[in-house]
């Protein structure tokens, strides 16, 4: 029997669940082999019992303020492309932070390990109330991450299987951004429609191909293997390997992409002389500023950054993770221009 006013532990939770202390653990590390439901029992349980005492699994409380007055925003890259996006996130989150009076403190790790020790012991040193973690890490350091800051907000990252019960997780749905996507181009009369995706193994890449593949089944249409192509997420690379495929005079009438790709699409099929969308229809995701300015301009689907910054500002001063820390995915939109235009018909695709 747990004594009156002592913290909760593993152990009462287990006993309470009727479950092994290491099956509680786990599930409270979200790590796999634990089933949904176990999980979900286990969580509610710890949450009852005020395990998840400040979202800080039991660690002792730091004071709390009704808004940090110091906030220290943590974005990895590992290297891959994607620093337009992210740069917008952190100027809309900057922005946000200083408007209420905030200190912000902005730190970068590449995946390098020197540069991620420094980095950590830094943030460590800091005295920052709240962690913003943003984009790309390696498993083993989000995990580090995760164990210094305890209650952190996860932002442009699911985390994966392994992410920490205490760290909130706000991004987009990208399965429905390519769902949406590609139907629109089905739509539009195109059959064979080629997905330049990032790197292998990218949760958005990963993402990005389940909305294709949905949006290719509701259509009728096969899945062909040879029409996904990944990319490290540059505009340089997606133009190398679509004209690599169609110098393998691989056949499509239409793209799916991200913003930042779409310009090396674009140039690609320039150099073999297909016009869009006369030939090729094309359809971004991201809604960068440059791509209503390509010719023609660039339909997207619109991942919306300024509402991710505020939704993640807004739950952090509001106290949302002090309970059951929040798991979000936003909605997306999607924005028609003229570079999907419907096929006229002309273009064979024998």
């Amino acid at each position: 029997m747990k004594k009156p006013g002592s913290r909760a532990t593993v152990n009462d939770i287990a006993r309470q669940c009727h479950l092994s202390a290491m099956t509680v653990s786990r599930a409270l590390r979200c790590q796999p082999g634990v089933k949904a439901d176990t999980r979900e029992r286990v969580l509610a349980v710890a949450e009852e019992l005020g395990y998840l005492r400040g979202s800080r699994l039991g660690r002792p409380e730091r004071p709390r303020l009704e808004r940090p007055e110091r906030i220290q925003l943590i974005c990895g890259s590992t290297g891959r492309n994607l620093a337009v996006f992210h740069s917008r996130l952190l100027f809309a989150l900057e922005t946000l932070f200083t408007a209420a009076d905030c200190e912000c403190l902005i730190r970068h790790s590449d995946g390098d390990y020197r540069i991620f020790t420094r980095m950590l012991a830094a943030a460590r040193r800091s005295g920052a109330e709240a962690t913003l973690l943003i984009g790309d890490f390696p498993e083993a350091q989000l995990d580090a991450l995760q164990l210094a800051f305890p209650g952190a907000l996860l932002l442009d990252n699911p985390g994966g299987s392994g992410v920490d019960a205490t760290c909130g997780v706000i991004g987009f749905d990208n399965v429905a951004a390519a769902r949406i996507g590609v139907a629109h181009l089905i739509a539009g009369g195109r059959r064979r429609i080629l997905l330049v995706s990032g790197e292998r193994g990218h949760f958005f890449s990963a993402a990005i191909e389940r909305g294709y593949r949905e949006a290719l089944a509701a259509g009728g249409i096969d899945f062909a293997p040879e029409l996904v192509i990944n990319t490290d997420f540059s505009g340089a690379d997606a133009m190398r390997r679509v004209c690599a495929l169609l110098e393998q005079q691989v056949v499509f009438d239409a793209v799916f992409t991200n913003d930042e790709m779409a310009g090396g699409v674009y140039r690609a099929l320039a150099v073999h002389g297909l016009a869009v969308p006369g030939e090729v229809a094309v359809c971004g995701c991201d809604a960068l500023p440059g791509g209503e300015l390509l010719t023609p301009p660039l339909s997207t689907i619109e991942l919306d950054v300024e509402a991710l910054a505020q939704t993640a500002v807004s739950i952090l001063f509001d106290g949302g993770t002090r309970g059951r820390p929040p798991r979000l995915e936003l909605p997306v939109r999607l924005i028609v221009r003229e570079s999907s235009a419907p096929s006229s018909g002309n273009y064979s695709l024998e």
